[in-house]
């Protein structure tokens, strides 16, 4: 609240935002979670199809689409995570250094 010099915000607005955001994000995390074990779901299915009738060509193909729609949510996942990583790194860096140099 230090650096929200604003006067015309009020408290409550910045407490009722911060909900809002929390809210937004567990929806959407949710739903990607939602969406990855769905998609292993189909995955596991469509093994188990492929197993009875190998030679299905449809079956082949289905499989290949759903673990590359699998691969991109991951692969979102890792890229938020890294970002992260990557910000935590970029702002703990150096500091034992920092004391050295006075």
């Amino acid at each position: 609240l230090k650096e929200n010099n604003n006067e015309a915000t009020t408290k409550q607005n910045i407490w009722d935002t911060r909900g809002t955001t929390i809210s937004y994000n567990a929806r959407r995390n949710r739903k990607n979670y939602a969406r990855q074990n769905n998609l292993k779901l189909r995955i596991k299915e469509l093994e188990s199809q492929l197993q009875n009738t190998p030679k299905d060509h449809r079956l082949q193909y289905q499989m290949i689409v759903t673990k590359h729609k699998l691969n991109l949510l991951e692969q979102e996942g890792m890229i938020t995570k890294l970002t992260a990583a990557r910000q935590i790194y970029f702002e703990q860096a150096n500091k034992p250094g920092r004391w050295l140099s006075y």
